[in-house]
């Protein structure tokens, strides 16, 4: 059964935030519905670790049958360089891949730390932003986060840009105005998230956390390790 790959938003056990680990489907379920994980969702990088694995079971059936082949049975140097060629293709054609794997997670991780700064106010968000200032001056500053929460669900991203870009000033002036600081916060996450500031920042930490962790060519490198460990006791 393929497990699914999640990265941690809250520790599990001893699984500890910020990284990604493999679950099943079921455990990855309530997982994801508590909200403490995200899936890892990468086809592109994926499909790199896919061709290796389909690279290792051509070389694995090839090599069988090399072994078992009768026509070297008298000829053995011959079976062996013809297993060595074989080796050799599959140590060539895995590094193009790692290569190739390691060219675009490079560019997919600096891709998605430029989209966490494409998120600019213009005039239509400074307006917005000043408009929710002035209100907070007349002194209403409950109302005005009441309304405010109400009107982030339907405010372009600009205005929710604009008022991000000021939310130091405006969320003092909702304290000073006697809106509790839990309040303030729970607008504040409202705007991070439907703007996709958050959602940017977390593409960019489960990129790196594939940078740190992951091995599209783990089953190539255990395949290694195995015919060392052979070879040792020969």
């Amino acid at each position: 059964m393929e497990k699914q790959q999640l990265y941690l938003l809250s520790a599990d056990g001893g699984n500890a935030a910020g990284n990604i680990y493999e679950y099943s489907d079921q455990d990855a379920k309530i997982l994801l519905e508590k909200g403490k994980a995200v899936k890892v969702d990468y086809p592109k990088l994926k499909s790199y670790e896919t061709e290796i694995n389909s690279l290792m079971k051509r070389y694995k059936e090839q090599r069988d049958a090399l072994k078992e082949n009768p026509r070297y049975a008298d000829n053995d140097a011959e079976r062996q360089y013809q297993l060595q060629e074989l080796r050799r293709k599959l140590d060539e054609d895995v590094a193009t891949q790692r290569d190739d794997y390691a060219v675009e997670l490079e560019a997919t991780y600096r891709e998605a730390a430029a989209k966490a700064f494409q998120f600019r106010p213009d005039e239509e968000g400074v307006k917005f932003a000043d408009a929710v200032s002035l209100q907070l001056d007349l002194g209403i500053g409950q109302d005005v986060a009441d309304m405010l929460k109400v009107a982030i669900a339907s405010a372009s991203d600009a205005e929710k840009v604009g008022l991000l870009t000021q939310w130091s000033k405006l969320s003092q002036k909702l304290e000073e105005n006697g809106v509790n600081r839990w309040a303030v916060q729970d607008i504040e996450a409202d705007l991070k998230k439907s703007t996709g500031l958050e959602a940017a920042a977390l593409q960019f930490k489960i990129l790196g956390a594939i940078k740190d962790s992951q091995n599209p060519a783990t089953a190539y490198t255990n395949m290694l390790a195995v015919e060392k460990a052979r070879e040792a006791v020969k």
